[in-house]
């Protein structure tokens, strides 16, 4: 929400982040119900919809957990 897309990318490589990650500005959250702060991490479906919301630090475990549960 707040880096430029080179930050957010350099971030990502530097930590091996392998899945797609999306640069949101105000447009974007408020279709997502809104963003109240940072960090949030948002699973969405094949279909749009949102499946998980997590505030604040997540550990990775639960968000792989969750995105294997909804492939599952």
């Amino acid at each position: 929400m707040d880096d430029s897309a080179s930050e957010a990318k350099a971030a990502a490589a530097r930590l091996g982040v392998n899945y797609p990650v999306v640069m949101g500005d105000a447009k974007l959250a408020a279709g997502y119900g809104g963003i109240l702060g940072l960090p949030v991490e948002m699973l969405v479906g094949r279909d749009g919809r949102i499946v998980s919301i997590w505030r604040g630090e997540t550990p990775p475990t639960v968000i792989e957990n969750a995105v294997k549960a909804s492939l599952g």
